[in-house]
Protein backbone atom coordinates (compact mmCIF):
# COMPACT_ATOMS: atom_id res chain seq x y z
CA UNK A 1 0.00 0.00 0.00
CA UNK A 2 1.19 3.27 -0.92
CA UNK A 3 1.41 5.32 1.81
CA UNK A 4 2.81 9.00 1.03
CA UNK A 5 2.06 11.57 -1.67
CA UNK A 6 5.57 11.56 -3.00
CA UNK A 7 5.74 7.85 -3.33
CA UNK A 8 2.61 8.05 -5.29
CA UNK A 9 3.71 10.41 -7.99
CA UNK A 10 7.13 8.80 -8.39
CA UNK A 11 5.36 4.90 -9.08
CA UNK A 12 2.07 6.41 -10.53
CA UNK A 13 3.68 8.77 -13.11
CA UNK A 14 4.47 6.03 -15.47
CA UNK A 15 6.49 6.84 -18.79
CA UNK A 16 4.03 5.05 -20.75
CA UNK A 17 3.92 4.47 -24.91
CA UNK A 18 0.35 5.18 -25.72
CA UNK A 19 0.76 3.62 -29.65
CA UNK A 20 -0.05 0.68 -29.32
CA UNK A 21 -3.46 1.82 -27.88
CA UNK A 22 -3.69 4.50 -30.84
CA UNK A 23 -5.83 2.25 -33.20
CA UNK A 24 -8.58 1.83 -30.80
CA UNK A 25 -9.38 5.59 -30.91
CA UNK A 26 -11.40 7.33 -33.44
CA UNK A 27 -12.78 9.81 -34.56
CA UNK A 28 -13.20 9.82 -38.56
CA UNK A 29 -15.51 12.15 -40.53
CA UNK A 30 -17.69 8.60 -41.39
CA UNK A 31 -18.43 8.42 -37.31
CA UNK A 32 -19.41 12.14 -37.02
CA UNK A 33 -22.95 12.65 -37.39
CA UNK A 34 -23.91 15.97 -37.59
CA UNK A 35 -27.22 17.46 -35.97
CA UNK A 36 -26.99 20.89 -36.51
CA UNK A 37 -24.16 22.53 -34.96
CA UNK A 38 -24.22 18.97 -32.68
CA UNK A 39 -21.43 15.97 -32.83
CA UNK A 40 -22.01 12.67 -32.08
CA UNK A 41 -18.74 10.09 -31.23
CA UNK A 42 -17.77 7.51 -29.63
CA UNK A 43 -14.71 5.35 -28.22
CA UNK A 44 -13.87 2.26 -29.45
CA UNK A 45 -15.16 -0.90 -27.14
CA UNK A 46 -11.42 -1.51 -26.35
CA UNK A 47 -10.87 1.41 -24.13
CA UNK A 48 -14.73 2.41 -23.51
CA UNK A 49 -17.36 0.03 -23.57
CA UNK A 50 -20.31 0.11 -26.04
CA UNK A 51 -19.55 3.73 -26.50
CA UNK A 52 -20.19 4.94 -22.85
CA UNK A 53 -17.81 4.81 -19.90
CA UNK A 54 -17.18 1.30 -18.29
CA UNK A 55 -18.34 0.62 -14.90
CA UNK A 56 -14.51 -0.16 -13.82
CA UNK A 57 -13.43 3.01 -11.41
CA UNK A 58 -10.22 4.85 -11.39
CA UNK A 59 -9.12 3.04 -8.11
CA UNK A 60 -8.66 -0.54 -9.77
CA UNK A 61 -7.42 0.99 -13.17
CA UNK A 62 -4.17 -0.88 -13.95
CA UNK A 63 -2.19 2.35 -15.89
CA UNK A 64 -3.15 4.75 -12.17
CA UNK A 65 -3.13 2.89 -9.63
CA UNK A 66 -5.10 5.18 -7.25
CA UNK A 67 -8.31 7.55 -7.48
CA UNK A 68 -7.56 10.69 -9.17
CA UNK A 69 -7.94 13.01 -6.42
CA UNK A 70 -5.29 11.24 -4.93
CA UNK A 71 -3.26 11.70 -7.87
CA UNK A 72 -4.00 15.05 -8.44
CA UNK A 73 -2.79 15.55 -4.83
CA UNK A 74 0.16 14.09 -4.57
CA UNK A 75 1.48 15.78 -8.39
CA UNK A 76 0.00 19.36 -6.71
CA UNK A 77 1.89 18.45 -3.77
CA UNK A 78 5.72 17.87 -5.52
CA UNK A 79 5.40 20.90 -7.91
CA UNK A 80 3.05 23.36 -6.50
CA UNK A 81 2.80 23.09 -1.98
CA UNK A 82 6.85 21.82 -1.60
CA UNK A 83 8.43 21.73 -4.42
CA UNK A 84 11.80 22.33 -3.29
CA UNK A 85 12.84 19.26 -2.17
CA UNK A 86 12.46 17.57 -6.09
CA UNK A 87 12.07 20.82 -7.76
CA UNK A 88 9.50 21.64 -10.30
CA UNK A 89 10.08 19.22 -13.49
CA UNK A 90 10.35 21.07 -17.12
CA UNK A 91 7.14 20.15 -18.22
CA UNK A 92 5.47 22.28 -15.41
CA UNK A 93 7.69 25.20 -15.90
CA UNK A 94 4.79 27.43 -16.00
CA UNK A 95 4.57 27.14 -11.85
CA UNK A 96 8.18 28.43 -11.97
CA UNK A 97 6.49 31.99 -12.60
CA UNK A 98 3.57 32.15 -10.36
CA UNK A 99 3.62 34.78 -7.29
CA UNK A 100 1.09 32.91 -4.08
CA UNK A 101 1.54 32.07 -1.02
CA UNK A 102 2.15 29.03 1.27
CA UNK A 103 -1.41 29.13 2.15
CA UNK A 104 -2.84 30.35 -1.30
CA UNK A 105 -0.62 27.19 -2.73
CA UNK A 106 -2.50 24.86 -0.37
CA UNK A 107 -5.66 25.85 -1.01
CA UNK A 108 -5.21 25.88 -4.49
CA UNK A 109 -4.54 22.23 -4.41
CA UNK A 110 -7.13 21.59 -1.81
CA UNK A 111 -9.73 22.87 -4.43
CA UNK A 112 -8.44 20.59 -7.43
CA UNK A 113 -8.03 17.42 -4.89
CA UNK A 114 -11.89 18.55 -4.32
CA UNK A 115 -13.11 18.84 -7.32
CA UNK A 116 -10.97 15.58 -9.16
CA UNK A 117 -13.40 13.56 -6.46
CA UNK A 118 -16.40 13.96 -8.39
CA UNK A 119 -17.45 11.22 -10.04
CA UNK A 120 -17.80 13.58 -13.28
CA UNK A 121 -14.83 14.59 -13.29
CA UNK A 122 -13.07 11.11 -12.44
CA UNK A 123 -15.04 9.51 -15.51
CA UNK A 124 -13.50 12.11 -18.09
CA UNK A 125 -9.95 11.36 -17.39
CA UNK A 126 -10.32 7.66 -17.80
CA UNK A 127 -10.05 7.68 -21.70
CA UNK A 128 -6.41 9.57 -20.90
CA UNK A 129 -5.77 7.35 -18.43
CA UNK A 130 -6.48 3.85 -19.81
CA UNK A 131 -4.48 5.32 -23.19
CA UNK A 132 -1.44 6.24 -21.03
CA UNK A 133 -1.40 10.13 -22.25
CA UNK A 134 -0.72 11.20 -18.62
CA UNK A 135 1.46 14.15 -20.14
CA UNK A 136 -1.91 15.68 -20.87
CA UNK A 137 -3.77 14.11 -17.65
CA UNK A 138 -0.60 15.86 -15.68
CA UNK A 139 -1.51 19.48 -17.68
CA UNK A 140 -5.53 19.49 -17.35
CA UNK A 141 -3.76 19.26 -13.28
CA UNK A 142 -1.98 22.17 -13.66
CA UNK A 143 -4.40 23.93 -15.56
CA UNK A 144 -6.95 23.46 -12.42
CA UNK A 145 -4.49 24.28 -10.13
CA UNK A 146 -3.44 27.70 -11.97
CA UNK A 147 -6.85 28.55 -11.98
CA UNK A 148 -7.59 28.12 -8.35
CA UNK A 149 -4.58 30.18 -8.06
CA UNK A 150 -6.42 32.93 -9.86
CA UNK A 151 -9.15 32.66 -7.89
CA UNK A 152 -11.33 31.63 -10.35
CA UNK A 153 -14.82 29.76 -9.49
CA UNK A 154 -15.68 26.06 -9.46
CA UNK A 155 -16.12 26.19 -13.46
CA UNK A 156 -13.18 27.42 -14.35
CA UNK A 157 -11.42 24.96 -12.36
CA UNK A 158 -13.80 21.87 -13.64
CA UNK A 159 -12.90 23.13 -17.13
CA UNK A 160 -9.54 23.17 -16.95
CA UNK A 161 -9.28 19.36 -15.09
CA UNK A 162 -10.97 18.53 -18.01
CA UNK A 163 -10.51 20.83 -21.57
CA UNK A 164 -8.13 18.34 -23.02
CA UNK A 165 -10.04 15.10 -22.55
CA UNK A 166 -11.05 14.62 -25.75
CA UNK A 167 -7.26 14.59 -27.50
CA UNK A 168 -7.61 10.69 -26.79
CA UNK A 169 -9.52 10.89 -30.14
CA UNK A 170 -6.53 12.49 -32.04
CA UNK A 171 -3.91 10.68 -30.11
CA UNK A 172 -2.30 9.98 -33.46
CA UNK A 173 -1.78 13.47 -34.30
CA UNK A 174 -1.34 15.35 -30.80
CA UNK A 175 1.73 12.82 -30.04
CA UNK A 176 3.86 13.11 -33.96
CA UNK A 177 6.93 14.05 -33.31
CA UNK A 178 7.73 17.58 -35.48
CA UNK A 179 5.40 20.36 -37.58
CA UNK A 180 1.80 19.31 -38.36
CA UNK A 181 0.51 19.37 -41.54
CA UNK A 182 -2.54 21.76 -41.78
CA UNK A 183 -4.89 18.83 -42.52
CA UNK A 184 -3.00 17.56 -38.91
CA UNK A 185 -3.86 20.88 -37.56
CA UNK A 186 -7.61 20.54 -38.74
CA UNK A 187 -7.53 17.42 -37.25
CA UNK A 188 -6.21 18.42 -33.66
CA UNK A 189 -9.63 20.85 -33.65
CA UNK A 190 -11.59 18.25 -33.38
CA UNK A 191 -10.86 16.96 -29.56
CA UNK A 192 -12.62 20.32 -28.52
CA UNK A 193 -15.49 18.48 -30.20
CA UNK A 194 -14.65 15.44 -28.41
CA UNK A 195 -14.32 16.57 -24.68
CA UNK A 196 -18.07 17.88 -25.40
CA UNK A 197 -18.85 14.46 -26.62
CA UNK A 198 -17.26 12.26 -23.65
CA UNK A 199 -18.58 15.50 -20.79
CA UNK A 200 -22.37 15.01 -22.20
CA UNK A 201 -21.63 10.81 -21.71
CA UNK A 202 -20.25 11.66 -18.01
CA UNK A 203 -23.48 14.28 -17.11
CA UNK A 204 -21.65 17.68 -17.30
CA UNK A 205 -24.55 20.17 -17.52
CA UNK A 206 -23.23 23.01 -15.88
CA UNK A 207 -23.66 25.86 -18.95
CA UNK A 208 -20.33 27.82 -17.74
CA UNK A 209 -17.72 25.06 -18.24
CA UNK A 210 -19.15 24.03 -21.79
CA UNK A 211 -18.73 27.57 -22.66
CA UNK A 212 -15.12 27.33 -21.09
CA UNK A 213 -14.24 24.33 -23.11
CA UNK A 214 -15.74 25.25 -25.90
CA UNK A 215 -13.90 28.42 -26.61
CA UNK A 216 -10.50 27.17 -24.64
CA UNK A 217 -8.67 26.79 -28.38
CA UNK A 218 -8.32 28.61 -31.71
CA UNK A 219 -5.72 30.75 -32.58
CA UNK A 220 -7.65 33.56 -34.18
CA UNK A 221 -7.57 37.35 -33.16
CA UNK A 222 -11.10 37.43 -33.61
CA UNK A 223 -13.23 36.83 -30.97
CA UNK A 224 -16.47 35.87 -33.01
CA UNK A 225 -15.03 33.30 -34.66
CA UNK A 226 -12.29 31.90 -31.56
CA UNK A 227 -14.57 28.87 -30.99
CA UNK A 228 -15.48 25.66 -31.77
CA UNK A 229 -19.20 24.08 -31.93
CA UNK A 230 -21.90 25.13 -31.11
CA UNK A 231 -23.01 28.76 -30.65
CA UNK A 232 -25.43 27.72 -27.83
CA UNK A 233 -22.28 27.35 -25.99
CA UNK A 234 -21.10 30.91 -26.35
CA UNK A 235 -20.76 33.43 -23.30
CA UNK A 236 -24.29 34.64 -22.79
CA UNK A 237 -22.59 38.13 -20.62
CA UNK A 238 -19.23 39.65 -20.23
CA UNK A 239 -18.26 37.68 -16.67
CA UNK A 240 -19.00 34.19 -18.60
CA UNK A 241 -16.50 35.71 -21.48
CA UNK A 242 -14.01 36.76 -18.96
CA UNK A 243 -14.27 33.49 -17.41
CA UNK A 244 -14.17 31.33 -20.27
CA UNK A 245 -10.77 33.61 -22.11
CA UNK A 246 -9.06 33.43 -18.70
CA UNK A 247 -9.51 29.19 -19.13
CA UNK A 248 -8.20 29.57 -22.21
CA UNK A 249 -4.94 32.05 -21.89
CA UNK A 250 -3.96 29.53 -18.43
CA UNK A 251 -4.02 26.53 -21.10
CA UNK A 252 -2.14 28.18 -23.41
CA UNK A 253 0.18 29.68 -21.04
CA UNK A 254 1.04 26.22 -19.36
CA UNK A 255 1.20 24.91 -22.96
CA UNK A 256 3.49 26.77 -24.20
CA UNK A 257 6.20 27.40 -20.74
CA UNK A 258 6.21 23.88 -20.40
CA UNK A 259 8.89 21.44 -22.25
CA UNK A 260 6.68 18.79 -24.01
CA UNK A 261 7.89 15.32 -25.59
CA UNK A 262 7.24 17.30 -29.20
CA UNK A 263 8.43 20.48 -28.41
CA UNK A 264 11.13 22.54 -25.91
CA UNK A 265 9.83 24.95 -22.89
CA UNK A 266 9.76 28.55 -24.05
CA UNK A 267 11.08 31.03 -21.80
CA UNK A 268 8.19 33.87 -20.16
CA UNK A 269 9.42 36.54 -22.68
CA UNK A 270 8.71 34.56 -25.68
CA UNK A 271 5.49 32.85 -24.54
CA UNK A 272 3.94 35.97 -23.80
CA UNK A 273 4.31 37.49 -26.82
CA UNK A 274 2.56 34.71 -28.43
CA UNK A 275 0.12 34.50 -26.29
CA UNK A 276 -1.31 38.31 -26.39
CA UNK A 277 -0.72 38.21 -30.57
CA UNK A 278 -3.01 35.31 -30.52
CA UNK A 279 -5.55 35.51 -27.76
CA UNK A 280 -8.50 38.47 -27.84
CA UNK A 281 -9.60 38.65 -24.19
CA UNK A 282 -11.26 41.03 -22.10
CA UNK A 283 -8.60 43.18 -20.55
CA UNK A 284 -10.23 42.15 -17.17
CA UNK A 285 -8.90 38.60 -18.04
CA UNK A 286 -5.46 39.70 -18.41
CA UNK A 287 -5.62 41.76 -15.50
CA UNK A 288 -6.16 38.20 -13.59
CA UNK A 289 -3.51 36.23 -15.49
CA UNK A 290 -0.63 38.86 -14.82
CA UNK A 291 -1.55 38.98 -11.58
CA UNK A 292 -0.85 35.59 -10.99
CA UNK A 293 2.69 35.43 -13.04
CA UNK A 294 5.65 36.77 -11.70
CA UNK A 295 6.64 39.61 -14.48
CA UNK A 296 8.49 43.06 -13.55
CA UNK A 297 6.24 44.55 -16.72
CA UNK A 298 3.10 43.35 -16.36
CA UNK A 299 2.25 43.64 -12.68
CA UNK A 300 -1.28 44.90 -12.03
CA UNK A 301 -2.30 46.92 -9.10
Amino acid sequence: MISSHEQVIMQHTPNTDPSPFESAVTLSREQEQFMGSAVLASLAPEVVAEGSFAETTLPSSERLGVPLHEYAGAYLERILVDPGRHGIPDEAASFRHIQATDEQRRIARGIVVAECVKSQIEQMSLPLVRLGDFETLRHEIRVGALLALANMGQTAVDAGLIHDDGKVFVLDVINKPGKLTDTEKEKVKLHVRGTLVLAGQAGITDRQVLVNVNMHHGGSTDPATNYVGSEELLPDSEESRMEAMLVKIVDEFDALSGERGYKPALPLNEALPIMERQIAAPQTAWDRFYRLIKHPDKQVD
